[in-house]
C-alpha cells in the first residue's frame, strides 16, 4: 500500500456557542470551512468533509469545492458520530492512514499538516496527534488499521479516547503558534484576520 492520507474534515456541529453555523464565517477571502479545505487540499487531494447541522445551508455554500461531501445524519450525538459516519464512508482500501482535522482551526499552517504527514510516513506509528497544553488531540493521523476502533466511536467520546489507547504507538507534536478553536463569538473576533 502506498502512503496515500485521505483528510477527514468535521464541520456537522451546531455552533450553538457561536450563534450561527461557524462553518460560514468570514475568514479572509472565504469562510472558516472554505479556509479548512483550502489547507487541506494543500496536503492532499484526497477531501472528505462531514456535514450535519445546517448541512444543505453549508453544502450549497461548498458545493463547487473539490471535496466528497458526508452527511451525518446523527450529528446531535456528537464528535465521536461524526468521526465514526465519517471513517465508514472513506474507501479505505485506498489509503494508508486518514487525518482528522477540524473546520474550526484556522490558525494551524500548511506546515504543520505537512509535518504530521512527514513524521506519520518516515516512523512506525499507528497516530500522530497534536499536543494542547496538558491534553493531545486533533487534528491528528490514524492508520487504517484504527479504522474499526474509530467507526466504534459514539457520542461526545471523540478521537482522543483512540489516541489515549494507543499512546505507545501515538507521535505527538506541538503546532507552531497558535492551535485555538474557534467556539465562540469572542474566539472569533479576538483571531480573526483584521
Amino acid at each position: 500500500m502506498d502512503n496515500r492520507i485521505a483528510i477527514l474534515i468535521l464541520a456537522a456541529g451546531e455552533s450553538s456557542r457561536m450563534g450561527r453555523p461557524k462553518q460560514l464565517l468570514p475568514w479572509k477571502d472565504a469562510t472558516l470551512l472554505e479556509q479548512a479545505i483550502g489547507t487541506a487540499k494543500q496536503v492532499s487531494k484526497d477531501v472528505f468533509v462531514v456535514l450535519g447541522a445546517h448541512g444543505d445551508l453549508i453544502a450549497e455554500a461548498i458545493k463547487n469545492e473539490p471535496v466528497s461531501i458526508i452527511n451525518n445524519k446523527k450529528w446531535s450525538n456528537g464528535l465521536g458520530s461524526s468521526i465514526s459516519t465519517g471513517i465508514s464512508k472513506i474507501p479505505l482500501d485506498n489509503f494508508s492512514a486518514v487525518l482528522i482535522m477540524l473546520a474550526d482551526q484556522p490558525l494551524l499552517s500548511v506546515s504543520f499538516y505537512k509535518q504530521m504527514i512527514t513524521t506519520f510516513t518516515s516512523n512506525p506509528c499507528r497516530i500522530v496527534a497534536t499536543q494542547y497544553d496538558i491534553k493531545v488531540g486533533v487534528p491528528a493521523i490514524f492508520a487504517v488499521n484504527l479504522a474499526t476502533e474509530l467507526i466504534q466511536l459514539q457520542q461526545d467520546i471523540g478521537a482522543r479516547y483512540i489516541i489515549n489507547t494507543y499512546k505507545k504507538e501515538c507521535i505527538v507534536l506541538n503546532p507552531e503558534g497558535t492551535s485555538v478553536d474557534i467556539d465562540t463569538p469572542l474566539d472569533y473576533q479576538t483571531y480573526r484576520p483584521k
